[in-house]
């Protein structure tokens, strides 16, 4: 009997203790589980605009009832909206490439032919049939302004040149090489042309060999400034004898004179009516 009692004792205390504690865990959960409005969880409430019974309708523009979705769209503390950046569509090839309102834009400054080459082929890829050169280059060299004046020319669209402070040597090639009518400049442009020049490190030179560049650079010469003559309305001597033993620059007013440019970029309000206003 002493036994039985001695159990009983024990199992009663048991219970008691577990019945203390569910008492506990019942009253401390709760309130575990609802956030102390003093100190906000960091995690995201969703609190959902509407109902069904007024058509899920929520003053979102884009239609999101989960608040947690707003930070999408805008900014903390001003709930201002975020603008979308808009080249976001694009994955232009280099960075001298933008696209805008249909139309490729491509800033020229090093003469490079393998960046000038992605841009037309991403310009011909996505179906942009007019391209803009803006140029502001020192030049570079003569082979490789070539190579860019024959991607110009491949191209099936419209090519279109501008100049807004220098296009120097190879960078004036480049510009002259746009669709006539559609090279541009600013007044305060400056472009030039001048002699090839050849640069070597270390060399040893005989009467024979000298004689020899001279014949080579001379028919590289002739070849360019019969070409510069054929865009403009200068003729090749008149070129020759610009640029020989020195240098040939133009402002924006003397190129559009001679040809070398079609038309101001964009609206002069220094200049009269009566001057080719284009461009934009």
């Amino acid at each position: 009997m002493k036994e039985f009692s001695n159990t009983r004792s024990w199992i009663m205390t048991i219970l008691v203790i577990l019945g203390v504690l569910a008492l506990i865990c019942f009253s401390v959960l709760p309130s575990m589980a609802e956030p102390d409005e003093k100190f906000p969880s960091k995690i995201t409430t969703t609190k959902v605009y509407g109902s069904e019974a007024d058509n899920n309708k929520s003053p979102c523009a884009k239609g999101y009832k989960d608040e947690s979705r707003c930070m999408f769209c805008h900014t903390t503390p001003s709930n201002k909206l975020i603008e979308a950046d808009q080249d976001e569509e694009y994955n232009y090839p280099n960075v001298n490439t933008v696209i805008r309102d249909g139309v490729g834009y491509y800033a020229l400054g090093g003469i490079s032919p393998r960046e000038v080459r992605e841009f037309f082929d991403y310009l011909k890829y996505h179906n942009i049939d007019k391209a803009v050169i803006e140029i502001m280059s020192p030049g570079g060299s003569l082979f490789d302004a070539w190579t860019i004046v024959s991607y110009m020319d491949k191209f099936k669209g419209t090519v279109e040149t501008r100049v807004r402070s220098l296009a120097a040597s190879a960078g004036c090639l480049i510009f002259v090489g746009g669709d006539k009518g559609k090279r541009f400049v600013d007044a305060t442009a400056i472009l030039m042309w001048h002699e090839l020049y050849s640069f070597k490190m270390f060399s040893v030179d005989t009467p024979t060999s000298t004689e020899d560049e001279a014949k080579i650079l001379r028919k590289l010469q002739d070849n360019t400034n019969n070409w510069l003559a054929s865009r403009t309305k200068l003729s090749k001597d008149d070129i020759d004898e610009k640029v020989k033993r020195k240098e040939f620059w133009i402002d924006g007013k003397e190129a559009i004179e001679i040809g070398f440019a079609d038309g101001y970029i964009g609206r002069n309000k220094h200049k009269n009516q009566q001057d080719k206003l284009i461009g934009e």
